[in-house]
């Protein structure tokens, strides 16, 4: 280990020669610049510290403001991902926990291969409440104040403007916006107030003893972030890995690792002791949806990602002749590497890690990288790092403004498209087994209808939203039927319905021959219900 640090170092310095053998006059002005900067910046500084603190809160505020549309109806049209949460919850009060049901896919297991502790709240609160919205909503809204409360209570930070600042951070980022407020990702929600405290403890401990305050700490929270949410230990491990690295207790830690693991073995011993049957990780395009094109989102991804891999140069350049600071390097050495791995997309090809969305790793880069500036004073060092810092938070708060921009819906009312899916409701029952065709220019998320259809009228679908814990034979048969019917081949088509016992179709703007000879029962605009 010494000779690879030692290797590291001499790698860096000589990286750092090269740069400053530029010609002295450019660097000089340089200088001059940044220096002009930097007056101007402390000239305007209380003005820019309360800006951000502003617009971090108004952002938040924002927040609350989309959460509460779940007091007032179904979330049709936003909040796609919580549909499926709700309708697995009401699986779980009706069926009971590991079942196998028929509800959807024909056959599927309701939460044996899905972490389940925000489900189990979920149906507490709705057997207070009597309603699965107003349960979710109080459920985001707790997490939320107890997040604020873990990190504004915890001596983490050496003032409580900086804990503020960072829970700000923690809701206000672009991954954090989209994730919670628009997708309804709750599960990872509530998962975030036990692996904020847990990347707490493990900057805390990476270089010191482990007594019995880390042991229990450690164990509870690893053991409840992950029956949360099972990628909270997947986006969190380089920094287990680090700890594992510097520690010199190792054996320990190792032990108290698998512990926090067996507290979860009741569910997730289905993720290690695989049913090639069942289909464990979602379908489709991979997680991370990262691909070489430079869309919105992919530049997001290139950004969070080199913001961080300098903040780490930075601190880096900022204690490389501090003895004392050189554990922390190799602590954060494996989430540098993963860093690596996020910006050129290797990710993509490397097992387990290539299933957790790409928004979970940038919420938790963003993290760790203000976790550094913070808890550090990367803010107060040398003029050009200070500069370097302040430019990119600039940039991390464009990104936070842009969340708003882009999401700013503030419509109370069902649209259109939702009211014809409410509509074709009343023409279904619980006898019914529904097919959902969805044109990808229907602008409507099939999976939210199914998840609407299923809680209040119980309808069955040989479809469903979220196929983790479905048969993969399942889902072989809904893309052949997918097929059949978007090139045509009606007599396959009919075949395959007749197979599953379909008697309902539904067209979400798609049009195909094979839908001729059955009976409409309804259209509302371009979505059509049909008897087979």
């Amino acid at each position: 280990m010494p000779v690879f640090s030692s290797f590291l170092e001499t790698f860096l310095n000589t990286i750092l020669i090269v740069i400053f053998k530029l010609k002295a006059k450019y660097y000089v002005n340089f200088l001059k610049k940044i220096n002009n900067l930097e007056s101007l910046i402390s000239k305007y500084n209380k003005i820019y510290v309360a800006a951000t603190y502003g617009i971090l809160s108004l952002i938040v505020l924002h927040s609350f403001v989309m959460l509460s549309k779940l007091l007032f109806k179904f979330p049709i049209d936003y909040f796609t991902d919580l549909t499926s949460y709700l309708a697995r919850a009401d699986f779980l009060a009706r069926y009971g926990y590991f079942t196998y049901i028929i509800d959807w896919y024909s056959g599927y297991y309701v939460l044996k291969y899905y972490s389940p502790l925000w489900f189990f709240i979920e149906v507490w609160f709705n057997a207070l409440f009597n309603n699965y919205l107003l349960s979710a909503f109080i459920i985001a809204i707790l997490s939320i104040i107890i997040l604020f409360l873990v990190i504004y209570k915890s001596s983490f930070f050496n003032t409580k403007s900086k804990a503020i600042l960072f829970f700000l951070i923690s809701l206000a980022n672009f991954g954090s916006f989209r994730y919670f407020f628009m997708l309804g990702r709750f599960p990872v929600l509530l998962s975030f107030i036990f692996l904020v405290p847990l990347i707490f403890i493990l900057f805390i401990y990476y270089d010191k003893k482990l007594d019995w305050r880390f042991s229990i700490s450690y164990v509870l929270l690893t053991s409840f972030a992950t029956m949360s949410h099972i990628s909270a230990f997947v986006v969190v491990s380089p920094l287990l890995a680090g700890f594992f690295l510097v520690n010199k207790q190792r054996i320990k830690f190792a032990f108290l690792t698998i512990l926090s693991i067996a507290v979860n073995w009741f569910w997730i011993k289905d993720f290690i002791i695989l049913d090639k049957n069942v289909m464990i990780a979602v379908s489709g395009d991979t997680a991370l949806g990262l691909t070489l094109s430079f869309t919105i989102a992919n530049i997001r991804h290139y950004i969070v990602s080199l913001f961080f891999i300098l903040i780490l140069l930075i601190l880096y350049f900022s204690y490389r002749k501090d003895k004392k600071k050189k554990n922390l390097f190799l602590f954060l050495l494996p989430i540098f590497g993963f860093s690596i791995f996020y910006l050129t997309k290797l990710l993509l090809y490397v097992p387990i890690f290539n299933n957790v969305y790409n928004d979970y790793y940038e919420i938790v880069l963003w993290l760790v990288a203000f976790v550094l500036i913070l808890k550090y004073d990367l803010l107060n060092k040398r003029r050009i790092l200070k500069f370097t810092i302040f430019a990119l938070s600039v940039l991390f708060l464009c990104g936070a403004i842009y969340s708003i921009i882009v999401y700013n819906d503030y419509n109370f009312k069902y649209s259109e498209k939702a009211k014809n899916v409410i509509t074709l409701s009343n023409y279904l029952s619980d006898k019914d087994v529904l097919f959902i065709y969805n044109s990808p220019k229907s602008g409507t998320v099939g999976g939210t209808v199914v998840s609407y259809y299923n809680m209040e009228k119980h309808v069955k679908s040989v479809d469903g939203w979220f196929d983790q814990g479905a048969l993969k034979q399942q889902i072989d048969y809904l893309r052949s039927l997918r097929s059949s019917m978007k090139n045509e081949q009606c007599d396959t088509f009919n075949n395959l319905l007749l197979q599953e016992n379909v008697n309902k179709v539904l067209s979400l703007g798609g049009k195909s021959s094979c839908l001729n000879s059955k009976r409409l029962i309804s259209c509302k605009g371009d979505f059509c219900l049909y008897e087979v």
